[in-house]
């Protein structure tokens, strides 16, 4: 297809998108949104942790905005970030949802697939080979083996789960047959080259298969298999990194375990059993790693469904310590995982197949939060800790400590190590903040202060004994120096001020050229791009001239959906209601009043040059420019 009917196809369906979803419905099935203002809403950002809502909603410009981690855009924007998709399946995906036609480029003729369609299609085709072959004579011992785990056939065909039989290539010549290329089959894990004579061998074999799937459950991206003999190893085999699969950005069962993460939180487990046998005893919301540590982009994407995580991790040694990794990922994030602690060193599939489903829900009520589970570890390890270690574990944890910005996370710390390890809050506090200071320590010595007051004392020195001319030049190039340096900064003080000045108006300018026709008539043809200080502002003036009769197009446009979503995000002002007459004479006047400013400096350097023809045309173009401001109340009470 080529390319440009590509993207004007592409830039078609958002343009629908954009049209028929309603934002506030969309988002509302996420977070719960409160009426703030005239057709505005707010809720507790879901992409950051947070107490006060500053989470905004503005149906009106199909646009949303949080003030504190400063996430916004539209509702492909918002299911791009949510979903965890790249834009394109978030089109699709809202597409869906719904019931917009995705546009076909020239009807009956076939759309050129890409490599990552291509490879999607060939692990479908690997798990129904798989899914059959577990139901075939040949699966017998992997169905034995899921009955001795306690699964029932129901949930195996759920979790779609397989079989890779035991011959070297079954798999791989079944599709060489179809035409499939070996190279295609290598760069998925589906075979391998033979190391000698040539040819492909199967990559899973005699093994229990698991398809993994991306988070929207429509494809499968790879593939886990256990071993089904002791003479197999290793134990485990997972799909290698493909375009399709990245093991530390995918969690096996999120697709299903999303639907219900919000009212029931997200179980993070180690195994793909672990989760299976826990949906086997009606726990939903369970994910697994696929073979590696649980990594920030696993954590990004559970904090992107729910807060409330529980890591039910082997009750074994390992498993605690790979709780406690997890754990302070979480907590680095803003969010106090809760430990589950599984008695007798059972994995949570032992547990639940042996004690069933409500011994499983009383264990999530006695979890602990990382730090007491941490704490609680390391006291029945040492009970009769002396205060030299119980320091030590303060200093421990201050890294981690430090790093989390959420207040009340960080006092309930302070409070759990007091209790535990019998000591005053305020010296858990000096501890955890590095404060506490030796008795006789003396003041740390500022190196660089002292060596400019030295070189101060220098200088005075040699002026007093006359020897400023020891080194002839140097002191008046010094000074010189000093000067230069005092007028460039007074020069970069002034640029922020009138930057600084200027920024409000050009908001509500850009505001209103967005959202006011009336406004944006009469703007474009009087307004000039210079009169923009701010390059961003000039940019986007300049966009919407060019699209004056949609301006919806620059206000969705990707260079600059962000700042429009806070842009039309904030609360109405009082100045914000001022006319449009006074407004654009203010705008004219910030500029005016900086022309005023650069023509008082180029006057003042052409008299330095004793140029008094070009300070006489300056003096008539400065008071040309002076008559052009007219008093007027501006954006801010400024005169």
């Amino acid at each position: 297809m080529p390319q440009s009917v590509l993207l004007v196809e592409r830039m078609d369906l958002k343009e629908t998108i954009l049209e028929r979803v309603n934002i506030a419905e969309l988002i509302g099935q996420y977070v719960t949104l409160v009426r703030s203002g005239n057709n505005e809403f707010k809720a507790c950002c879901p992409f950051h942790n947070e107490k006060t809502p500053s989470f905004n909603v503005v149906p009106a410009k199909r646009m949303y905005h949080c003030f504190g981690c400063k996430a916004g855009g539209n509702v492909i924007d918002f299911v791009m970030a949510r979903e965890n998709l790249e834009f394109y399946p978030a089109m699709e995906f809202l597409a869906g949802r719904y019931g917009i036609e995705i546009p076909q480029y020239n009807p009956g003729q076939k759309r050129e697939k890409s490599a990552k369609q291509r490879m999607q299609e060939l692990n479908q085709a690997a798990q129904k080979y798989y899914a059959g072959k577990l139901q075939s004579p040949d699966g017998e011992l992997a169905r034995s083996y899921l009955k001795k785990r306690g699964i029932d056939p129901e949930v195996a065909m759920q979790f779609e789960l397989g079989y890779a039989p035991k011959e070297w290539s079954s798999l791989t010549d079944l599709l060489l047959a179809k035409n499939v290329k070996s190279s295609e089959l290598d760069a998925i894990s589906l075979a391998r080259p033979r190391s000698q004579g040539g040819g492909y061998y199967d990559f899973f074999r005699h093994r229990l298969i698991f398809p993994i799937h991306d988070v929207m459950g429509r494809n499968v991206v790879g593939f886990g298999g256990r071993a089904l003999s002791d003479e197999d190893n290793p134990k485990y085999l997972n799909t290698g990194a493909t375009p399709l699969y990245e093991k530390s950005k995918v969690l096996y069962n999120l697709n299903r375990a999303r639907s219900v993460a919000r009212d029931e939180g997200i179980v993070v487990t180690e195994g793909y059993m672990d989760v299976i046998g826990l949906a086997q005893h009606g726990v939903a919301n369970a994910v697994a790693t696929c073979g590696t540590a649980l990594t920030p982009e696993h954590v990004a994407q559970i904090r992107s469904y729910t807060e409330r995580v529980y890591l039910a991790f082997d009750g074994d040694n390992a498993g605690r310590s790979a709780a406690w990794k997890a754990g302070k990922l979480f907590l680095g994030e803003g969010i106090d995982a809760r430990v589950v602690v599984i008695p007798g060193g059972m994995d949570p599939d032992d547990f639940v197949r042996e004690r069933g489903n409500a011994a499983w829900k009383g264990l999530l009520s006695e979890s602990r939060g990382v730090v007491q589970f941490w704490l609680e570890h390391q006291l029945a390890a040492h009970p009769d800790a002396d205060l030299p270690l119980r320091r030590a574990w303060i200093a421990e944890l201050r890294p981690l400590y430090m790093g989390i910005s959420d207040e009340l996370l960080r006092e309930d710390i302070r409070r759990q190590l007091a209790d535990h390890l019998l000591l005053r809050p305020e010296i858990v506090s000096q501890l955890l903040s590095g404060n506490v200071q030796p008795r006789q320590a003396g003041r740390a010595i500022d190196k660089q202060r002292l060596a400019q007051d030295r070189y101060r004392k220098l200088q005075r020195e040699e002026r007093r004994k006359g020897l400023v001319n020891i080194r002839p030049g140097w002191t008046e190039d010094v000074e010189e120096s000093e000067q230069l340096h005092r007028r460039a900064l007074v020069e970069d003080a002034r640029n922020r001020a009138a930057m600084q000045g200027s920024q409000p108006v050009e908001r509500e300018v850009l505001r209103r050229l967005a959202t006011d026709d009336e406004f944006r008539f009469i703007y474009l043809r009087i307004a000039q791009p210079e009169w923009f200080v701010n390059g961003l502002h000039r940019e986007i003036y300049n966009a919407l001239l060019l699209e004056q009769e949609k301006p919806d197009r620059v206000v969705h446009d990707d260079r600059w959906r962000r700042f429009f979503a806070e842009l039309l995000s904030r609360p109405q002002e009082e100045e914000q209601e001022s006319s449009a007459d006074m407004l654009i004479r203010r705008h004219c006047n910030i500029f005016l009043e900086r022309r005023v400013a650069e023509l008082l400096r180029e006057m003042k350097q052409e008299e330095q040059r004793g140029n008094h023809e070009r300070v006489q045309q300056l003096t008539i173009e400065l008071l040309d420019t002076k008559k052009q401001i007219r008093p007027v109340q501006g954006i801010g009470g400024m005169n």
